[in-house]
């Protein structure tokens, strides 16, 4: 209640009264917190990735014929071959590490001559061979100088003499010092003209290199190295009914007194 009665309004100005009802209370206790609104809605979704890249081609089709010519097993110097075994160029040894089981393949010490494996199985492109090597340089740097060395089709085996065969029909790798090779050279051939592609791959001693020839069509012929393509020639092709012969090797042409080796694990072919 007031403090101001009537009878002392009487003898106080009424003002001072009306002022004192007028002036605001003490605050009020603040007031309870809301409720938490509702959430907000979800994002959009992000797109798709890409998709992966193919994997390679396999060798699964009962459609195709198929050769493959591999070392029988640790410390041998034989082969298991499906299809027609190879012929056996130079001296072979046994030999195993990390990367695989080989048979080492040397020449002597003569200019000339030559160490490796070649077949006589004939083929033409007009097949559409696919060939895969499994190899390794040797061990020592002496193995990549004053050396050439071959994988491929070829219908001749005078790589021994020559970097360059005369009238031969060819799709192959080379690599060879005599000719100023330092990467992996991807030929063709159609008799007469060469057609020398660089692989952009340096050669190396003591490293093993998985070798693919594919005649995609009798026009176009793919050489791969490790997985990676890294030529195409659709120039001086083997005429495609030219019989040719899955040729690995190496070849001296030095006459520094140095035996050369090359390491063979495996090859394969299939064909249409």
């Amino acid at each position: 209640m007031s403090q101001y009665t009537a009878s002392s309004v009487s003898a106080r100005s009424p003002f001072r009264y009306l002022r004192h009802l007028l002036l605001p209370g003490p605050r009020g206790a603040r007031g309870a917190t809301g409720a938490a609104g509702a959430n907000g809605t979800n994002g959009t979704n992000g797109t798709n990735g890409t998709n992966g890249t193919n994997g390679a081609d396999g060798f699964v089709d009962g459609t195709k014929r198929f050769h493959k010519v591999q070392v029988k097993g640790t410390g041998l110097t034989t082969r298991d071959a499906f299809g027609t075994d190879g012929t056996v160029l130079g001296a072979a040894t046994a030999f195993s590490d990390s990367t695989g089981q080989y048979i080492n393949y040397a020449t002597t010490t003569t200019s000339g001559t030559q160490g490796g494996l070649f077949t006589s199985t004939i083929q033409t492109t007009q097949f559409l061979p696919d060939a895969y090597l499994v190899m390794k340089t040797g061990a020592v740097a002496a193995d990549i100088t004053g050396v050439r060395i071959i994988f491929g089709w070829s219908s001749t085996f005078t790589f021994d003499t020559s970097d360059n065969p005369a009238s031969t029909h060819l799709a192959a790798f080379r690599f060879s010092t005599g000719a100023g090779d330092t990467t992996w050279r991807a030929l063709t051939k159609d008799g007469t003209t060469l057609n020398n592609q660089d692989s952009g791959v340096t050669v190396a001693a003591d490293t093993k290199y998985i070798l693919r020839i594919k005649v995609v069509t009798t026009s176009s012929i793919e050489f791969y190295i490790n997985g990676t393509l890294v030529a195409t020639s659709s120039s001086n092709l083997p005429t495609s009914t030219t019989t040719l012969n899955l040729y690995m090797g190496v070849a001296t042409n030095t006459t520094a007194g140095t035996a050369r080796a090359l390491r063979f694990n495996s090859f394969q072919a299939v064909s249409t």
